[in-house]
């Protein structure tokens, strides 16, 4: 972790910025912390894309979406594994503008999945997931939610 001048000072700790208006230390905490799904496992692999993060772009990293930060929900489609909508997130789109290395925060199109009967997720195909995430992230590939 390398902490630059021209990346900027945190506003939390007043150190210099490890990337364009981004604190490893400061935002990796805010961006684990206050929230949860309400399934450890489901968190847990959320916030370990988070723990990884090194900038504020949110295409790198996974997020637990709440409700109210949706609008204009509109099924999609159906099967009897899942229903599939999609949605305008609230403040869902997060990078740094190339030119004033400010923090930019829009909305963004979201695509989401309800699994039925999702309580009987086991935890082993979510450390399948978890895997297929983690090698997703390694070879440069990021998801826009």
């Amino acid at each position: 972790m390398i902490r630059k001048g021209k990346y900027g000072e945190c506003l939390n700790c007043y150190r210099y910025n490890t990337n364009y208006s981004w604190c490893q230390s400061c935002d990796l905490q805010l961006l684990t912390e206050g929230w949860t799904s309400g399934n450890e496992t489901i968190d847990k692999l959320i916030k370990n894309t988070q723990l990884k993060a090194t900038e504020y772009d949110n295409s790198y990293y996974l997020q637990w979406i709440p409700y109210d930060e949706l609008k204009d929900i509109e099924k999609m489609d159906e099967s009897d594994f899942s229903t599939i909508y999609h949605a305008t997130w609230i403040n869902g789109k997060k990078y740094i503008d190339q030119l004033s290395k400010e923090r930019i925060i829009k909305e963004r199109y979201a695509a989401l999945k309800k699994l039925h009967n999702s309580q009987n997720i086991s935890d082993e195909f979510l450390n399948e997931v978890n895997k297929f995430i983690i090698i997703a992230f390694s070879f440069g590939f990021h998801f826009h939610f």
